[in-house]
């Protein structure tokens, strides 16, 4: 693809999360109109709605992965890992908030395959957690992986609602995830 075209799609791209982050509904023809764009140029690129919300959802997969990747470490703790993870995606919320209510998405196969390798990272921080005695070794590793991935998609949803600062946020997860997945069953 050339530059100019790269830069046409990025633009496209951006413009979406942009505004589908205010108005989760919009429809391409509104995306083109807010990016300059003209309606067939946009169609080009994304010939449907669910075409462009699929290149989004890969880009956000794409972008936490690299947001979290510089702290996978096996010489630091595991909590301070995760807080450090917590406190690099959060941020990424205000851009990609609007796609849990797109999980149409994640029937596509290249994103469900992007995701769930996602997921195995959670799975292996989630072992070492449980190994530093910070998640109950009782919890169920899918559990606390569900519990992990809701709270950091709720933490997304309060910071647009205004519920929380998105500066406490990362550490209000972190203890919610510390305190409430470190119970035994006695």
């Amino acid at each position: 693809m050339s530059r100019k075209k790269e830069a046409t799609r990025k633009k496209a791209m951006d413009t979406a999360i942009a505004v589908l982050a205010k108005t989760a509904n919009a429809s391409l023809a509104d995306i083109a109109q807010a990016s300059g764009i003209g309606r067939t140029t946009l169609h080009r690129y994304f010939p449907t709605r669910d075409d462009l919300i699929d290149a989004l959802a890969l880009q956000a997969i794409e972008e936490t992965n690299a947001a979290v990747e510089a702290f996978w470490s096996e010489e630091r703790s595991a909590q301070a890992v995760l807080l450090e993870i917590l406190e690099a995606m959060i941020p990424l919320g205000d851009r990609y908030h609007f796609l849990y209510r797109e999980r149409a998405s994640y029937k596509n196969c290249e994103i469900a395959e992007a995701y769930m390798e996602q997921r195995g990272s959670i799975q292996r921080l989630i072992v070492r957690l449980k190994q530093e005695g910070v998640i109950s070794v009782t919890v169920q590793n899918e559990w606390a992986e569900i519990v992990i991935d809701n709270l950091i998609w709720s933490a997304w949803q309060a910071i647009d609602e205004g519920v929380i600062a998105p500066r406490q946020s990362a550490q209000m997860v972190y203890n919610t995830i510390c305190s409430g997945l470190s119970w035994s069953e006695d």
